[in-house]
């Protein structure tokens, strides 16, 4: 009588999978199909772009010597900052949920840091265009550490 109780010999032989090959190049042949995800790729870096750019004209126009309202300039670039700080701050609530490695970890812990100190520094003045264009402009950095991650990620996650 054979060592085999349960009978595992009379099982039929497994047979190896099918060829996946004809699967693979279907797709690769197919067009790439385009996510709306990539487009948010860049819109941190568009915001801080159009942050400096809007800045820069402020000056511009302040250099060549607008000097005849300075509270109406002062206040809509103050407007400006805050309506920076508050676009970054929606664009990070929505990249806040990927996976980070450590060293991001480290450097956004260090930036959430300095955002509070800022925002204590801001309860204290409130209309302090400064440092609200310093808010905008470390917000607009952490996002851009958020979006650089999570596009490591996604390599990461597609290459298992």
């Amino acid at each position: 009588m054979p060592n085999d109780p349960l009978n595992l010999r009379d099982l039929p032989a497994p047979s190896p999978p099918e060829d996946l090959w004809p699967s693979i190049a279907a797709q690769l042949d197919d067009p790439p199909r385009k996510h709306a995800r990539r487009s948010l790729r860049y819109l941190p870096t568009a915001l801080a772009a159009s942050l400096v750019l809007a800045l820069a004209g402020l000056q511009v126009i302040d250099m060549a010597g607008d000097r005849s309202m300075p509270s109406a300039n002062a206040s809509s670039e103050l407007a400006l900052a805050r309506a920076a700080s508050a676009r970054l701050e929606q664009v990070l609530r929505r990249q806040r949920d990927g996976v980070l490695d450590a060293t991001s970890v480290e450097s956004l812990a260090w930036m959430e840091q300095e955002l509070g100190w800022l925002d204590v520094q801001l309860a204290d003045n409130p209309s302090e265009t400064r440092l609200w264009q310093q808010r905008a402009d470390l917000l607009a950095e952490m996002a851009g550490q958020y979006e650089r991650n999570n596009w490591q990620a996604r390599i990461q996650l597609a290459s298992y």
